[in-house]
């Protein structure tokens, strides 16, 4: 069967390789998740933001072969490993 991703996100982007769906999330947070099985691997959460200023909203993400890049509300943007979402 195939999984069924439930919830509150936007900007749905596949890996290269079609094994992982990047999904930012509402409250600031971004996922990796299985593609076939929809299990979490790995995630990431954006509360500096909301206690700098008060916005820790995520806009935008690109997923390449070695790195994915996010962008947030408040203008800066984060850059992480994409085997590890570090």
């Amino acid at each position: 069967a195939s999984p069924v991703f439930g919830g509150h996100f936007h900007r749905p982007v596949f890996a290269p390789d079609g094994s992982a769906l990047w999904i930012l999330e509402s409250g600031g947070k971004m996922a990796k998740v299985s593609a076939d099985k929809g299990t979490r691997l790995g995630e990431w959460s954006n509360p500096t933001a909301q206690v700098l200023d008060g916005a820790a909203g995520l806009e935008d993400l690109a997923v390449g072969r070695t790195r994915a890049v996010v962008a947030a509300t408040n203008g800066t943007v984060h850059l992480f490993e994409a085997a590890t979402v570090k």
